[in-house]
């Protein structure tokens, strides 16, 4: 009995669904259940998954307000799903709880789109005249083995949209002679927006296979090779500039910050690599092909690019196949040349893919390239390869099917098609395993939290943000403070339990003013702390303490000054108001001042004064070129080997670049023979002060010491400030030519 013949949504509705339940299979809970589960529980998903549902929950507009409270932040220019973001806030008056959804809807989103990644394959395929069950068959595969699964499970999820560039790529393969084709430039143009305004990313991922391609196309139809329409290639530009013009506009329309730190850390870390793109751990092949090609890097969380076997060998037969003419008339690759133009088009981003040719004028790049730097990734750009490269493996092997069909050789093919089914199998169940963990943000765990808040009283009117310790001011690229598992966890889900904003908090591409003042509040008391005045009067800070972590003393110094509200083995929250801590900086200040025999004493102190551009204190500083400096240090007076000393100075935090120079304190013999070494990391610092950040070494010398040597390393040039060598337990002041005073190596402000 033949079966009855299905219509084009009829066949696209049944392959969705057994893709579905394919994946589903892998992805398990996921799909099925995406309000409980999640692919992390901690790192980056962990706060991606928070800043979605606060906007979701409490947030209006395109500004997200869930950190560093009470500054906004363009949610565009975040990682929290943004239009989604954007979206679900706007439809809060209608659906009142939809915000408790929230994790539940960026799950279906991200995960259902790989059933959708296979349909567009699926229909790429036939689009090129493949057999159903061969396009169901190489939609499926390809799907599987997707790059940005590794995304998706990593907790980046605005990157996990599988179905983006195979939609590009089925858009490019699909010119009818030009008929009702600017319908689809329409169609995708507006996709590459609403997948870009989530993240930029994906955009420029797409506008490089576009663009690579009809650069290609444009070449090959010039020399000959190949000739593409002009229309068609005149349309793929025409959808990259119409969508960069969007996405660029809004960007810019609702960007506030105007001093995040302008190259951010990744761009020549980030890159492809070989042993990412031929091999993967999970697979029965990574083996193998380490012991035949060693050497090979092992594959890490960015570069994990794993093209497949099938697609490899086809890359290395691609040259047979193309110059022979009976391989080439056995495979049919040039009766479909949008396909080899697109294979053309994926190799300027393959190059970028591996930072060239920039890794060769690092700073020129640097200096030249501006906010691109931003895309931190270069190997993201590599991914059309994947799909591209699978795309004419597959069409390869159907091309030799039809050539075989009839003949006893045609069974050779299972062979190759079993090793693809095998690899994608491995891959995706070695990536997936034990990724379908409990969501940290189900209604039923909100509410706990909720019961514990009405319990205690705290709610947005008696508070106006939660301060988290250990204290986090991460991804700004300047200042490394991450905070800890037990204190994002439980501080996320009480945030959104009461509506309470972060005062300090995870963002990428924050303004580095905003990072250092939410740390100058867990700074020394000599320091001023501004955002403290930026609070609502009459609300109290809620200070929420991982019991579970070691404190650093300025840590436990805040800590302390809070009334005890609730504490176990996990957690302790404390209520400490504004006030209580700006008088506290007030008397601390004032106490420096009143100290006269402070002042009195002379201090040991490098005057660093040439360079005028930069100053923490005078008129200028010291500009240390990159690389390793050794610095002299100041003579201490009437100090003998057994005292514990302080050596702390200033380093300005300079924007232009990202990290920060990284100090040793060394300690010395008679021989000149290293006894110690201590390492301060200056982005590691808890002291921010009119805009340099201080580093302070403690050491006691022993009786073998016979001098201190310290040295600095960085990849930028630096500016230094105030060296001051002082006995930790001696006070000691300055004061300036303009009246201006120091303590202890602190401005009096």
């Amino acid at each position: 009995m033949r079966l009855p013949k299905l219509n084009s949504w009829q066949s696209g509705t049944l392959v969705f669904l057994a893709a579905g339940l394919l994946f589903s299979l892998y992805f398990k809970g996921l799909m099925w259940e995406p309000n409980l589960h999640a692919p992390t529980f901690g790192g980056d998903g962990l706060t991606i998954h928070y800043n979605l549902q606060y906007h979701a929950t409490y947030g209006e507009g395109v500004y997200l307000e869930s950190q560093y409270y009470p500054h906004q932040e363009s949610v565009f220019m975040t990682d929290a799903q943004a239009l989604a973001a954007v979206v679900l806030a706007g439809l809060r008056p209608v659906f009142p709880h939809i915000g408790q959804y929230a994790t539940g809807i960026s799950n279906v989103l991200i995960f259902w789109s790989s059933p959708l990644a296979a349909l567009l394959l699926f229909l790429i395929f036939r689009r090129l005249g493949v057999r159903w069950s061969l396009s169901f068959l190489f939609g499926c595969l390809i799907a599987m083995m997707s790059p940005q699964i590794i995304r998706q499970l990593g907790g980046q999820y605005t990157l996990g949209f599988t179905f983006l560039l195979p939609l590009v790529a089925w858009y490019q393969l699909a010119y009818d002679g030009g008929k009702r084709y600017w319908r689809k430039s329409i169609l995708v143009a507006l996709t590459v927006i609403i997948i870009g305004l989530n993240n930029p990313y994906l955009y420029a991922v797409a506008s490089a296979l576009l663009m690579g391609a009809a650069g290609m196309g444009i070449l090959l139809k010039l020399t000959g090779l190949v000739r593409l329409p002009w229309n068609q290639l005149l349309q793929w530009i025409g959808v990259t500039l119409a969508s960069t013009v969007v996405i660029a506009l809004t960007l810019a329309a609702f960007d506030q910050v105007d001093d995040r730190v302008e190259v951010p850390f990744g761009f020549f870390h980030n890159i492809a690599a070989w042993g990412g793109m031929l091999t993967d751990q999970d697979t029965y092949s990574y083996s193998f092909i380490r012991g035949v090609i060693p050497g090979l890097d092992t594959p890490r969380r960015e570069n994990q690019m794993y093209l497949g076997l099938i697609p490899i060998l086809f890359a290395l037969a691609l040259p047979l196949i193309l110059l022979v003419p009976k391989t080439r008339k056995a495979v049919g690759l040039t009766q479909a040349p949008t396909l080899l133009v697109l294979l053309a088009g994926t190799l300027p981003g393959l190059l970028l893919g591996f930072g060239l040719p920039f890794v060769y004028f690092e700073d020129w790049t640097y200096d030249h390239l501006g906010s691109l730097l931003q895309f931190r990734a270069p190997v993201r750009f590599s991914w059309p390869l994947f799909y591209v490269l699978a795309i004419g493996a597959g069409f390869a092997l159907s091309q030799l099917y039809e050539y075989l069909a009839g003949t006893k050789k045609v069974w050779l093919l299972a062979i190759p098609l079993l090793l693809w089914s095998v690899d994608a199998h491995q891959f995706l169940a070695g990536h997936t395993e034990g990724k379908a963990g409990p969501s940290a943000f189900t209604p039923k765990s909100l509410q706990e939290k909720r019961a514990l808040a009405e319990e205690l009283g705290i709610d947005t009117t008696a508070f106006s943000s939660i301060y988290l310790l250990p204290t986090e001011q991460g991804w700004s690229d300047k200042i490394h403070q991450d905070g800890s598992w037990r204190s994002n966890h439980d501080g996320y889900k009480l945030s959104l339990a009461t509506g309470l904003p972060l005062l300090n908090g995870k963002l990428s591409r924050v303004g580095l003013s905003r990072v250092l003042r939410s740390l100058q509040v867990v700074s020394h008391p000599l320091i001023e702390k501004p955002a403290l005045k930026e609070l609502p009067a009459g609300k109290s800070i809620l200070l929420l303490a991982s019991n579970e972590n070691v404190l650093d003393p300025r840590e436990a110094d805040l800590l302390a000054t809070g009334e005890v509200l609730f504490s176990n083995e996990k957690v302790e929250l404390r209520r400490v108001s504004p006030a209580t801590l700006l008088a506290r900086t007030s008397e601390a200040i004032s106490l420096a001042k009143s100290d006269t025999a402070a002042f009195a004493k002379p201090a040991a102190r490098a005057v660093f004064e040439k360079n005028t551009e930069h100053a923490f204190f005078g008129d200028g500083s010291r500009s240390v070129s990159p690389g390793w400096t050794t610095f002299e240090l100041p003579v201490l007076q009437d100090s003998t080997t057994t005292n514990e000393l302080e050596l702390s100075f200033w380093i300005f935090a300079d924007k232009s670049r990202f990290g920060g120079p990284k100090f040793y304190l060394r300690q010395l013999g008679k021989d000149g023979k290293r006894l110690s070494e201590d390492k301060f990391w200056t982005n590691e610092t808890f002291d921010a002060q009119n805009g340099w950040l201080r580093v302070a070494f403690h050491c006691s010398p022993g009786p073998e010491t016979a001098e201190l040597e310290l040295v600095g390393q960085y990849e930028f040039p630096y500016f230094i400030d105030e060296l001051w060598l002082r006995e930790a337990g001696v006070n000691v002041g300055i004061t300036g030519p303009d009246g201006q005073r120091m303590y202890n190596n602190f401005l009096l402000r």
